[in-house]
């Protein structure tokens, strides 16, 4: 009898040393994903910023911006710009902010690195909604794309300052929705 036991000791200490590995095996494989996925988007949010600087009339409409905040101006607008500008600046503008609302939509939607894109170019961002404003809803008006750059509207929101006011005071500042606990451990990194 006394055999029969240490076969059976032997039998479940067999069962939880293979139970003890696979939930060793499953926790490695879920870290190396999510390690994985984390380089992914990084390498994504990298391209992504990359863009700006490979892109002439994106690169140009952000320098043309960055010149504006220096001197001073509140807002761009198309009637401001020489005429033998004016075309090739309007359709960089929209270029820079078509940029900036891909970076937003990637951003809202968690498929960038958030705090690579806080880092590099927050100010930009809500720099460049809030002095293309007008020009935005203008755009808005005429196209008749009440939702034109919204997503750029929304991270705009969210990368301004605290208690720095938005020129658009009609629609209620952006926040994000709350998570639940599950969902921020899964996106801890971000």
């Amino acid at each position: 009898m006394f055999g029969n036991e240490a076969y059976l000791a032997t039998g479940v200490v067999s069962h939880v040393s293979t139970a003890l590995s696979l939930v060793a095996a499953v926790a490695i494989g879920l870290v190396t994903v999510v390690r994985s996925r984390r380089n992914e988007r990084i390498q994504y949010t990298i391209t992504l910023l990359q863009l700006k600087f490979s892109n002439h009339g994106i690169f140009r409409a952000h320098e043309y911006i960055n010149n504006l905040i220096a001197d001073g101006n509140e807002s761009f607008l198309p009637e401001n710009v020489r005429d033998s500008e004016r075309d090739d600046l309007v359709r960089d503008i929209d270029r820079l902010l078509s940029y900036f609302e891909l970076i937003s939509i990637a951003y809202l939607r968690r498929d960038i690195d958030r705090e690579v894109i806080r880092q590099q170019i927050k100010s930009g961002m809500y720099k460049s909604y809030d002095i293309c404003y007008e020009y935005i809803e203008r755009r808005r008006e005429t196209t008749q794309r009440p939702l034109l750059y919204d997503n750029l509207r929304k991270v705009s929101d969210l990368f301004r300052p605290e208690g720095m006011l938005r020129l658009d005071s009609s629609q209620p500042v952006y926040r994000e929705p709350k998570r639940s606990a599950f969902q921020s451990i899964l996106s801890r990194n971000n």
